[in-house]
């Protein structure tokens, strides 16, 4: 019997449960303003999300909005779904757990609470929805589970959930887009262009590949052409720029404060980043100064963040750091049909006729030499290893003392020229043409005459 009157009782709990559901009343979402005082539903407007600006007034702060001309550095995807989480929330029906009442002219409850007693003078936050529906969000209440709402165009005060209202008491910073480098979420895309700029110069990088030769991956176009080392721009470039990100705001660009290390303004020192499958989404980062507790100070999308995690052993980065052991050129034997070296002691020539594998060198006397193929092949080797060595800058002299031309089998010409020094180690030297910017190891210049001398007396050049 007692359990007949249990299963009695539940089917009639489940009985109203579902009648409860199935007639209460749904709001009516034609009728923009109207308030259900005592349903579950706070009714405020019929439209919501494209075309609608959210403004926010939180208690200590200055007004914001979101929107089509919401706030700047927030746009695209991030727009629409932040458009979507804030605005269908309340737009049509904000869920209201209770309905506490109505303030009336004197400013007052029926029983006397006033907007304070509900941390409603000032509110916590105010939020218009365009021309459509005004609120104003109070405090939690003393159970922390809810915040008071009221609704200014009817003076309705109500509870509303507290996730639901700390989604609507969110901060400006909340709102600003902080995704730094475009693609999933923690992918680091590859770069095809890398350039630093400030006051004192910087650099200019690309990721550079030329046919099947085992060339460096990147080469320099700022502030010269040259290639880079690969494992440099790794080291030195990628491995501190890779773990940049935007870990906390701090403010507007337009607030910032001289403390943040900004220097003169926004470019002085200038990030760039293009990243190879994202080439139509550039990255511009300005760099301030270290921040307390860590990380650097970093100006973005029209904000200030700090960032954390991320190396700035970049911005000390010089040409040199990125160019040191790179050859000067790098051509393959079969594209050079005639090499010449012009030096003290006279104009040596040989001659290279890959289809018949026959190498022919011509002496500063004249005598015409044989070589043998091995000995040809390492003297060209020993052409390809002159690499950069040094700064140009302080080694001084005007004159030249040698000179090395490459004649290509397409009709192109290449011409190493090295410089008389006033150092016993390093000469300056100019590539096709450009004004010295490097230096190069003079004994680079040594092994080479010397291979041309032992390959006239019929001796096998030896491996280096």
């Amino acid at each position: 019997m007692k359990r007949t009157v249990i299963i009695c009782a539940a089917a009639a709990l489940a009985l109203a449960a579902w009648a409860m559901v199935a007639f209460w009343p749904e709001p009516d979402g034609e009728l923009p303003g109207y308030t259900h005082e005592h349903a579950a539903y706070l009714t405020l407007s019929d439209q919501y999300g494209e075309g609608v600006n959210v403004t926010f007034t939180p208690r200590d702060g200055q007004s914001f909005s979101i929107g089509p001309s919401g706030i700047e550095g927030m746009d695209g995807d991030m727009q629409d779904a932040e458009m979507v989480r804030v605005t269908r929330i309340y737009a049509l029906n904000l869920p209201a757990l209770e309905y506490l009442g109505r303030f009336g002219q004197n400013g007052a409850l029926e029983n006397g609470a006033r907007p304070a007693d509900f941390g409603l003078d000032p509110p916590l936050m105010g939020v218009d929805v365009g021309d459509a529906a005004r609120l104003a969000i109070g405090d939690l209440n003393p159970s922390r589970t809810a915040y008071y709402v009221h609704e200014l165009e009817t003076g309705g005060l109500y509870l509303i959930d507290a996730e639901i209202g700390d989604r609507l008491t969110l901060p400006r910073s909340a709102y600003i887009k902080r995704q730094l480098w475009p693609g999933p979420a923690g992918d680091r895309p590859a770069l095809a262009e890398i350039a630093y700029m400030d006051g004192a110069g910087g650099f200019r990088i690309e990721r550079y590949a030329r046919g099947d030769l085992e060339l460096p991956e990147y080469r320099m176009t700022a502030p010269f052409a040259f290639l880079c080392g690969g494992d440099a721009v790794r080291s030195k470039v990628l491995a501190g720029i890779l773990d940049i990100d935007l870990d906390e705001y701090v403010c507007p660009w337009e607030d910032r404060d001289p403390d943040h290390g900004f220097g003169s303004g926004l470019g002085e020192r200038e990030l760039l980043l293009i990243p190879d499958e994202y080439r139509d989404s550039p990255i511009s980062l300005t760099v301030g100064g270290p921040a307390p507790g860590g990380g650097r100070y970093v100006a973005h999308g029209g904000h200030v963040f700090i960032d954390r995690f991320g190396g700035y052993g970049f911005m000390d980065v010089t040409p040199l750091d990125l160019t040191y052991g790179v050859p000067f050129w790098l051509y393959p034997i079969g594209d050079v049909k005639r090499a010449e070296v012009a030096a003290d002691t006279g104009v040596w020539r040989i001659d290279m006729d890959h289809a018949s594998n026959r190498f022919t060198l011509t002496a500063p006397d004249g005598d015409v030499i044989d070589a043998p193929e091995l000995s040809a092949r390492r003297l060209f080797a020993r052409i390809l290893n002159f690499s950069v060595a040094g700064d140009a800058a302080g080694y001084g002299g005007s004159g030249v003392q040698m000179t090395v031309t490459l004649y290509m089998a397409d009709g192109a010409l290449h011409e190493l020229r090295f410089y008389e020094t006033v150092n016993a180690r390093m000469a300056p030297v100019s590539a096709d043409g450009a004004e010295p910017v490097f230096a190069c190891n003079i004994k680079d210049l040594q092994a080479v005459l010397e291979a041309l001398e032992l390959i006239s007396r019929g001796v096998t050049v030896p491996a280096e």
